[in-house]
């Protein structure tokens, strides 16, 4: 029913702004239907091995007995700047991984 009403004031809505040839409920119905079904996005698929399994282990120790840091990738793709005693040992290149969500 909600989507029904949403539908009807769209419709409306596009009959009241649109000059010239309006469309019937019927036609406007469809062609919304066909639009949504048009627009599928492509299914991203996970290209890492299922058996892999991604547990943050925690980063060597340096020569100096400190333990060394690294970014976290996860937080870098937002735009923050994070730096984690642990990584991935499954992903290529070992990256940091912080704990915290």
């Amino acid at each position: 029913h909600f989507f029904q009403m949403m539908l009807l004031k769209s419709f409306i809505l596009s009959n009241k702004f649109t000059l010239g040839n309006k469309a019937s409920f019927f036609d406007f119905r469809l062609n919304i239907i066909k639009m949504l079904l048009a627009n599928k996005q492509p299914v991203i698929r996970d290209v890492t091995p299922r058996n892999t399994k991604h547990l943050p282990s925690k980063c060597q120790t340096g020569p100096n007995g400190k333990t060394m840091r690294k970014k976290c990738r996860v937080c870098r793709t937002t735009g923050q700047r994070k730096d984690t005693d642990y990584h991935c040992l499954a992903c290529p290149g070992h990256p940091g991984l912080c704990l915290e969500p």
